[in-house]
């Protein structure tokens, strides 16, 4: 029953690490599955991610935990620790050498490899909230440290924030609602960020996917502009919008994915998309 197969459970391959103090020393040549009977704290998986020192990063819908090919460490949200994690809930993660950035239901949560605590943020349409609430409409769905190593946040609600260390607060960006009613009904879905992706040539751009178009911000400039895409057939105008997931391939184009409508291509030069003809291709 240990292992038998779970649809929501967890699968995965791991790969030599290094072997140096401190660090997961624990070499993995087989795939294995692991279950709340293991360790996990749930059994929905919303990433994996491999950190600097090698660890392995697993956010649930139960909490954090961080393994180390052997046993799972726990990261849960304790009412009477205010340095725990914000919520148990995880959406999204962004990793550094130091720290380890977490986007949850709540908030944004950033751990302190050195001493294990974490430090919560909240958001509104200016920047971090000076008090934190328990309330819902702080979701984070989308996490990017750049080559830079700037934190880009997509917050729910609030647009796109840009994580600014010498102050410990954040920028936000924010397209104009008025212009974005005129291709759709629902201009305050422009603040939901799914996505974000850098450039792969240029270092200044930073791209932030909704589901009515993407932000485009320069970074070094400090501007950006929302692009938005009036295509003729009305379901291609619909999906071609949406970019919950975005690669920028070396081709120079930036392959979109969404929730059911197919793969759009974004050439960002050019500025247009269009639907991906897979037809004929395995």
């Amino acid at each position: 029953m240990r292992r038998k197969a779970l649809v929501r459970g967890l699968a995965f391959w791991m790969f030599l690490v290094p072997a140096a103090k401190g660090e997961a020393q624990f070499k993995f040549e087989k795939g294995a599955q692991f279950t709340v009977e293991d360790g996990l704290p749930g059994n929905v998986i919303r990433f994996i991610k491999k950190g600097k020192d090698g660890f392995v990063w697993i956010g649930t819908t139960d909490g954090l935990c961080r393994f180390d090919g052997a046993q799972f460490k726990v990261y849960q949200h304790d009412p009477e620790d205010p340095h725990s994690i914000i919520d148990n809930r995880t959406l999204c993660m962004a990793v550094d050498t130091h720290e380890i950035w977490v986007g949850t239901h709540v908030g944004l949560s950033r751990l302190d490899l050195a001493t294990e605590k974490f430090t919560h943020y909240q958001f509104n349409e200016k920047g971090k909230l000076d008090k934190l609430q328990r309330e819902d409409g702080q979701q984070i769905h989308s996490l990017l440290k750049d080559r830079n190593g700037t934190l880009w946040v997509g917050t729910r609600y609030w647009g796109l924030a840009r994580y600014l260390p010498e102050k410990d607060d954040f920028k936000m960006y924010r397209g104009d609602q008025n212009e974005v009613a005129k291709y759709f009904p629902e201009p305050k879905s422009i603040h939901n960020i799914l996505s974000l992706e850098q450039h792969r040539f240029n270092d200044s751009i930073i791209w932030a996917g909704t589901s009515h178009g993407v932000l485009e911000v320069n970074k070094y400039a400090d501007t950006f502009e929302w692009l938005a895409f009036n295509l003729e057939i009305p379901i291609e105008k619909r999906w071609g919008n949406v970019f919950k997931n975005m690669y920028h391939h070396s081709d120079g184009l930036v392959y979109t994915g969404n929730w059911g409508g197919g793969v759009f291509v974004f050439n960002p030069g050019r500025r247009f998309v269009k639907l991906m003809d897979v037809r004929g291709h395995p």
